[in-house]
């Protein structure tokens, strides 16, 4: 599994959830490589927003599990 921390301190949830939004349309379901091994999926398993103890700056996490095989 991987996962991302987004954070920002812009009113509201707009910028946590768009800079949320364009890591899911690049690693959801992507095509990624490495050497040696065969990707067979990358899924988004979780997702979530919460605002930071300054009550203030947002928090998004992210997590995707990757599966991939050795060749």
């Amino acid at each position: 599994t991987v996962t991302l921390h987004f954070w920002s301190r812009a009113p509201g949830n707009r910028q946590v959830k768009a800079l949320m939004g364009e890591a899911f349309g690049l690693l959801h379901r992507a095509a990624l490589t490495a050497p040696g091994f065969k990707l067979l999926d990358c899924l988004r398993e979780f997702a979530t927003v919460s605002v930071g103890p300054d009550g203030k700056t947002r928090h998004g996490v992210q997590r995707y599990r990757i599966i991939m095989h050795k060749e």
